[in-house]
């Protein structure tokens, strides 16, 4: 029977890790630091928090959304063809 392995979990885990760590520290940033928007550090700030907000939803919905769904849908064809193999 096909099975996701330890070892193919630990680079999806480490980056979504990495993803949700950065996207929760610059929000955290954003409600405590002062940051001038006018100026282009400022901006430079917000185009930062959008790629990391583009990032954390596409993590979201890797884990929870039709990502998952189809890995259990392929583990599932496998272990339908391992049945069917003599």
């Amino acid at each position: 029977m096909a099975m996701i392995t330890q070892k193919e979990l630990i680079a999806p885990t480490v980056v979504s890790m990495i993803v949700a760590g950065g996207f929760i520290t610059v929000v955290l940033s954003l409600m405590t630091m002062s940051v001038n928007f006018s100026e282009v550090s400022g901006q430079a700030f917000l185009v930062f928090c959008g790629i990391l907000a583009t990032s954390f939803t596409q993590v979201v919905h890797y884990w929870l959304g039709s990502s998952a769904s189809s890995a259990d849908k392929t583990q599932k064809l496998a272990a339908l063809a391992d049945k069917a193999t003599p």
